[in-house]
């Protein structure tokens, strides 16, 4: 992706859904079967919690042996898949967890989203939209804001600038404190010249989250905005709000230059 909407991926990341770990022992044949279950969902467990500490060999081991004895185990594949994917650097073979996972379990949203991030990373974008639109498709899906920012990503590297708006947008009805989707939302309508909305949205959300990880790009957006607006102050405030938090950011000559223009 190139031009304006590039500066968007810059500062977003593509939203995981972490392991979470819901255990719920399914038919058996036999006792033998049920002590095999529980005993891979410890080593399930035990497993999150060594990749929560970092400990990523380990949580391997203990996913693997899971799966030794409970092959339906969807979790530890999920799991495996974002081990492979972010620290063993094996796509294709976080492909084939995630794809295991879903294999057990079709309507598993969180290996659904997982599986479509490792297909956006590898450029593979018509494939990952199929997949983030069948992790929302989910009504109970716990974290469907995170499928539908996914999916606005999507769109855009596939140049769908007005169905990335609705994602978004979506994104930040589901989940109004989602700071990526609030800022993807704002970006798109401050180029496409819906300022109004970018202050009413921005405004908002800075009241209640006034500092986050590329909170400088809000400041910037809003203070653009009110500049645009005829709004000196405010512009002015914002603009060097957004200098102090991100001296060197990309937009930081603009902010320079309308500041220079507003004295």
């Amino acid at each position: 992706m190139t031009g304006r909407r590039s500066r968007i991926v810059r500062i977003l990341r593509w939203s995981l859904v972490p392991v979470l770990v819901v255990f719920a022992v399914g038919c058996a044949t036999g006792p033998s079967q049920v002590e095999k279950e529980r005993k891979a969902q410890a080593h399930t467990k035990l497993g999150g919690s060594y990749m929560a500490e970092g400990k990523f060999q380990d949580a391997y081991v203990e996913f693997q042996k899971a799966i030794e004895m409970n092959p339906l185990d969807k979790e530890a594949h999920n799991a495996i898949g974002l081990l492979f994917d972010y620290q063993f650097a094996k796509g294709e073979e976080a492909e084939k967890a995630f794809r295991r996972a879903i294999e057990i379990d079709p309507v598993y949203s969180e290996a659904y989203n997982n599986l479509g991030v490792n297909l956006s990373r590898r450029r593979r974008f018509a494939e990952a939209k199929e997949m983030f639109q069948k992790a929302i498709q989910n009504p109970i899906y716990r974290t469907p804001d995170a499928a539908h920012f996914n999916l606005g990503l999507v769109h855009l590297e596939l140049k769908e600038v007005e169905q990335a708006q609705k994602a978004f947008r979506e994104a930040t009805r589901i989940n109004p404190g989602y700071p990526d989707a609030r800022l993807a939302l704002a970006q798109l309508q401050f180029e496409s010249g819906q300022c109004p909305e970018v202050e009413a949205g921005l405004r908002e959300f800075l009241r209640f989250r006034p500092e986050f990880p590329g909170s400088y790009k809000a400041h910037y957006l809003l203070g653009m905005c009110y500049f645009k607006s005829g709004k000196g102050k405010e512009a002015r405030a914002s603009l060097e709000q957004a200098l102090k938090l991100e001296p060197n950011a990309p937009e930081a000559p603009e902010a320079r230059r309308v500041l220079n223009l507003l004295r």
